[in-house]
């Protein structure tokens, strides 16, 4: 599922269509993948595919940092506001 999203968003054998990318990553995020939650939060920050939400860019991170996944922490700390 996450490698489908992939092909998806970079039109690597398939049309590009972000919708369907999301759509791929939703359901590999929903079985565990970090790496798909992560996908998908990027997706969410940047408004490609889906509606820009930077809450849920920020749940998704978390969850993907949560299970280990180091680009995810980087995001949180992008996404941080400055004190």
């Amino acid at each position: 599922m996450l490698f489908l999203g992939i092909m998806y968003y970079l039109g690597n054998g398939v049309p590009e269509d972000f919708g369907r990318a999301a759509f791929w990553y939703r359901k590999a995020a929903a079985g565990g993948n970090p790496d798909a939650m992560y996908n998908l939060g990027r997706m969410y920050e940047n408004g490609k595919g889906v509606e820009r939400d930077l809450k849920q860019a920020a749940e998704l991170y978390g969850k993907a940092a949560g299970r280990g996944n180091a680009e995810a922490k980087i995001a949180l700390a992008r996404l941080a506001p400055s004190p």
